[in-house]
């Protein structure tokens, strides 16, 4: 898989807050689009990820928040 995160959070009410705004945003381009929240014990934070099995289309979806001003990373996971 090819991941793409959006951001990190303390609280996971704040976690899911974020996940349905940016869904929402990049569905408008992407309608199958989805994040997971996945807690991390290590660094005890909510993290916001999309994964894809094709490098292609997390590149188009990466270009597309860059555009529409998400900040996201590939995470090295």
């Amino acid at each position: 898989y090819v991941f793409l995160q959006f951001g990190a959070f303390s609280k996971k009410k704040n976690a899911s807050e974020a996940k349905i705004t940016i869904e929402r945003k990049i569905q408008s381009k992407f309608p199958k689009f989805l994040i997971d929240v996945e807690f991390d014990k290590k660094t005890k934070l909510y993290k916001l990820f999309y994964k894809s099995t094709e490098n292609t289309n997390a590149q188009r979806i990466f270009k597309f928040c860059k555009e529409i001003k998400i900040n996201c990373i590939f995470p090295k996971k």
